[in-house]
């Protein structure tokens, strides 16, 4: 949630976490471990984190560098659950059926869904839009494709709406703005639209999805912030975080569990 100040000044003595200059780094584990396929190569990567032997549950992160930074959230929900996740992300390559922006994410995604079918995870947790302004009213028809794939499988789904994308860098637009973060953030209106992109659907959607949307504690009160309280919520115009993605693991778990106990 954003800070509750009005202007969304911050004390310049107050660290921010992470240090703007270092929010690039600030990554989820999949990059230091090599986990995270690049656009060059189609081959599915699989790395396990949280609660590796004998799991009660099996999450599958999906998707795209989206979905890969909401791995940190993901491991705070493991640590105090029986949860596994097995992570399945590469570099700008969404849950596609349809093939996405580039040949070696098409054979990825092809393989990746027959790899889920086969392993069979609990959940499978993705983005179900993308929240570049022009593209994210709708949910693209590959992605519901491969979700009834899924189905089939009977296979659950926790599709995520997509969080703000900005038109600046944000750690340094903090940086450079410190006493007035108002020239950093920005109304929920303006970067993602009135509503969900589910809600207004002609076409029904599988039985097996659960549409998700955790923009409200990133967009508090409809203002999106890049600061809260001292956590910076971006690595750059749209990626969240480690740190600030850990603080969203309770609300995800609220989300998750129930899914996962039923």
């Amino acid at each position: 949630m954003a800070p509750e100040n009005e202007n969304m000044e911050y004390n310049q003595d107050l660290e921010v976490l992470p240090n703007p200059v270092q929010a690039r780094e600030d990554l989820p584990k999949v990059y230091d471990d090599d986990c995270h396929q690049s656009q060059q190569n189609a081959e599915v990567i699989q790395c396990d984190y949280g609660q590796t032997d004998e799991s009660k549950y099996t999450v599958a992160l999906v998707g795209g560098s989206h979905s890969a930074h909401w791995l940190p959230a993901l491991e705070q929900v493991a640590e105090n659950e029986s949860i596994k996740i097995e992570s399945y992300t590469k570099s700008s390559c969404r849950f596609n059926a349809d093939g996405g922006e580039y040949d070696s994410c098409e054979t990825w995604n092809q393989n990746l869904v027959e790899e889920l079918v086969e392993e069979k995870p609990d959940v499978v947790f993705t983005t179900a839009n993308t929240s570049d302004i022009e593209q994210s009213k709708d949910i693209p028809k590959g992605f519901v494709a491969q979700w009834e794939r899924l189905e089939e499988a009977e296979v659950e789904v926790v599709a995520l709406r997509d969080n703000p994308w900005f038109s600046k860098d944000i750690p340094s637009c903090v940086e450079e703005n410190k006493n007035n973060l108002d020239e950093c953030g920005g109304t929920k209106e303006e970067l993602l639209g009135e509503q969900a992109p589910w809600e207004d659907m002609e076409k029904e959607m599988p039985e097996n999805v659960t549409f998700t949307d955790f923009n409200d504690y990133i967009c508090d009160d409809g203002q999106c912030a890049p600061v809260e309280g001292n956590v910076l919520i971006y690595r750059d115009a749209h990626h969240l975080t480690a740190t600030y993605s850990r603080t969203l693991g309770p609300f995800v778990r609220k989300k998750l569990m129930p899914i996962l106990e039923s």
